[in-house]
Formats: structure tokens, C-alpha cells, sequence
């Protein structure tokens, strides 16, 4: 309805009657957008009052929304039909925080959609420091990739540590980009039915160590790019691999893992020449004549 109308600056949608939308959303391309995608001087709008409880699938909604500060209403909209929020807020690089934690997602499925038109669903916010996500179900969701790519002033994710990553398939390139992020709590993370860990945590430059012991990587195939250009990481806790469980962390199904470790010069024995996925392990490798990078929780 408002898609690419650039020159918006406003708009109050307060009280409107959308009970009996199914859904909102739009193509990123072709100037298909979804509801304001691509108003890039939007600064303000009141959605107060707005009943999306019928809504299955809401997304780009925001996208490209680049000046984009405030969003009334946003707290208080009932999500509990929504399966996908991909590319919902996808370039609002003017949002500084978000508290979404009343926000119901028992049904959502997937945070981007898997095909090449999806976005991440804060993709390239990167002004936004804080985001609020207590309470919400994550236990049918299968697609995380992108969610926080570019997120370049992201200093804190409140509630990723009680998510449930059960169905969990691809997390590539979650955290891309979070330069500022300092620590991630992962300790609940599921990941018996990923397989690609690819660019996880490209580029956190902030991160000084990270807590993957509850990952089961027996199914990934991709450890491609995952730690490269984490300048300041010391430490990546892990969990001993159980051959008979199937259980804990492993590269042994890994086909693709270069430059994995790639820039990671805080690593304990960093060898510029061993920043593939061979050296995601603890100890010493008589086999590789080298100390790999992981210490065993």
C-alpha cells in the first residue's frame, strides 16, 4: 500500500480495521514490496489499535526503512498466527532498541525465509543496541540464518539464552557483522538437526569467548568462514564428542570449513597457516602435528 513511497515522513494507521488480513508482506525486489517497504523517510508511525491476529505470514513489513525511529503500537501486536517474520525489519538503520517480548510466536516457523529472496529479520539494523526477545517460542523455528547479520551496535540480545533451538536447521551467518557484541549466551542452543554453521560469527570483533558446549555438530557439513575475523576471541567452549551417542562437538561431517579460523589471532597457538575447520578441536593432533583451538567444558 505504501511500498517505496520515499518521501513519507509520517503516518498514523492508529484504530485501523486489518482483523480480517491474512497477510502482509511482499517480494524484496521487483518493487513488489510488502506494507512500507522502501520508505526511506519514514521516521514515525502509530499502528496503535492494530488487531493482526489472523496474520500467518508478516514480512518485509519494514523493510527498508532506513530513518525509521519509531513504531507505535509495535509492543502490543498480537503475532500468535505468525509462522514467518522474514525481512521484517530488515535495514532499519535508524531503530536503537526493540522490545518485543510480549510478542506471541507459538506459531512462527522460520526468522528468514530459505529460498534466495529472504531477508534476516534484523538484517543491517545497525544502529540498534538492544533488542528484548523474553519469552518467545522458538521450538518450531528451523531457519535463524542472517537474523542479526550486520547488526554493528548490537550490544545486548535479552532472552536467546532460553530459546529453543529444537528444530533448528540453519544458523549461517547469524551474528555476522555484531562488532560490538560482547557475549552471546548459547548454553540452552539445540543443534542436533543443523548443518551449516557457516559465518556464525564472521566479524565479532568484540567477542572474547564464546560457550558452544551444548552444540551437537554430527550433522553439520559447513564450518566455513564461522570464527573468521573474530580479532579479540581467546576461548570457544566445547563439549567431548561421544562416538556412540552421536552427541557433542565434531567436524568429521564437515566438507567445507575454510578459513574458519581465519584473522583469530587472540586464539591460544595461532598459526596463520591452520584456520581451516581440521583444527576445530581440543588439544594436540599428533596427526596434524598442532594444537587445535577449542577447550573442552
Amino acid at each position: 500500500m505504501f511500498a517505496y513511497c520515499s518521501s513519507l515522513t509520517s503516518l498514523d494507521l492508529s484504530n485501523w480495521d486489518v482483523s480480517n488480513i491474512t497477510q502482509i508482506y511482499g517480494e524484496n525486489y521487483n518493487n513488489r514490496g510488502s506494507l512500507f517497504t522502501g520508505c526511506s523517510s519514514l521516521e514515525y508511525i502509530n499502528l496503535s489499535g492494530w488487531n493482526i491476529s489472523n496474520v500467518t505470514r508478516f514480512e518485509n513489513v519494514f523493510y527498508g526503512c532506513t530513518n525509521l525511529t519509531t513504531i507505535v503500537g509495535l509492543e502490543e501486536l498480537n503475532t500468535s498466527n505468525v509462522t514467518s517474520f522474514s525481512g521484517l525489519f530488515y535495514g532499519c538503520a535508524s531503530l536503537t532498541s526493540l522490545d518485543l517480548s510480549n510478542w506471541n510466536t507459538s506459531s512462527l516457523t522460520t526468522f528468514r525465509n530459505s529460498d534466495w529472496t529472504g531477508a534476516g529479520l534484523f538484517q543491517n539494523c545497525t544502529a540498534l543496541r538492544s533488542i528484548n526477545l523474553t519469552g518467545w517460542d522458538t521450538s518450531n523455528v528451523a531457519y535463524m540464518n542472517y537474523t542479526f547479520y550486520g547488526c554493528s551496535s548490537l550490544t545486548d540480545i535479552i532472552g536467546i539464552d532460553a530459546w529453543d533451538t529444537s528444530s533448528l536447521v540453519d544458523i549461517s551467518y547469524m551474528f555476522y557483522g555484531c562488532s560490538n557484541l560482547s557475549n552471546i549466551d548459547l548454553t540452552s542452543f539445540n543443534t542436533s538437526l543443523v548443518t551449516t554453521l557457516e559465518g556464525m560469527f564472521y566479524n565479532c570483533t568484540s567477542l572474547t569467548s564464546i560457550d558452544i558446549s551444548s552444540f551437537n555438530t554430527h550433522d553439520v557439513t559447513s564450518m566455513q568462514d564461522m570464527f573468521r575475523g573474530c580479532t579479540s576471541l581467546q576461548t570457544i567452549y566445547i563439549s567431548e564428542y561421544i562416538e556412540e551417542t552421536g552427541l557433542g562437538w565434531t567436524n568429521q561431517n564437515v566438507t567445507s570449513g575454510g578459513n574458519m579460523f581465519n584473522g583469530c589471532t587472540s586464539l591460544p597457538n595461532f598459526n596463520s597457516q591452520n584456520i581451516s575447520y581440521l583444527y576445530a578441536f581440543a588439544g594436540y593432533s599428533e596427526e596434524l602435528g598442532a594444537y587445535g583451538y577449542m577447550t573442552i567444558r
